[in-house]
């Protein structure tokens, strides 16, 4: 993984954080929510790094879906929603991006990237078809211009 040299990814160091908002009890809102994130941010990475993680294949490649449909997600949370927290937002929207990308891996994604399969592999099949039919006129060619040498 990256940055392997300067973030070790040990179990034990996800007790940072925990230790971290444990023993600061008083501490401000802020400070609470960067631990929370400190340790899924750490969790995510770990997790993503065990062998038996990468082994795992998902039924579709959701990841665009998620990247494209995340930002108007919380937009509807935001306005079904108003003044929830931040927390409530992000895990709201989560799942509501999850659902449109999973939805939209299916019903758009796939079927668009077979269409391009198909259509490289035709216009795969033209190049071939033309740098052939180029080929044998240039050979057509050269055999009347060395016919018309003797």
């Amino acid at each position: 993984y990256f940055g392997h040299d300067y973030i070790p990814l040990k179990w034990y160091c996800l007790l940072v954080p925990v230790v971290a908002w444990f023993a600061l009890p008083n501490a401000d809102h802020v400070f609470k929510l960067t631990m929370v994130y400190a340790f899924f941010i750490y969790l995510s990475v770990y997790v993503a790094a065990q062998p038996w993680a990468l082994s795992i294949k998902l039924p579709g490649d959701f990841s665009y879906g998620i990247y494209l449909w995340g930002w108007p997600a919380q937009q509807v949370v935001a306005d079904m929603v108003p003044g929830a927290a931040p927390e409530v937002n992000a895990g709201l929207s989560m799942v509501l991006a999850v659902g449109a990308a999973v939805i939209s891996w299916y019903l758009v994604e796939r079927p668009s990237l077979a269409l391009a399969r198909t259509v490289n592999g035709h216009l795969k099949n033209l190049r071939a078809s033309a740098l052939a039919r180029t080929v044998n006129g240039h050979l057509k060619n050269l055999r009347a211009w060395s016919h018309l040498q003797r």
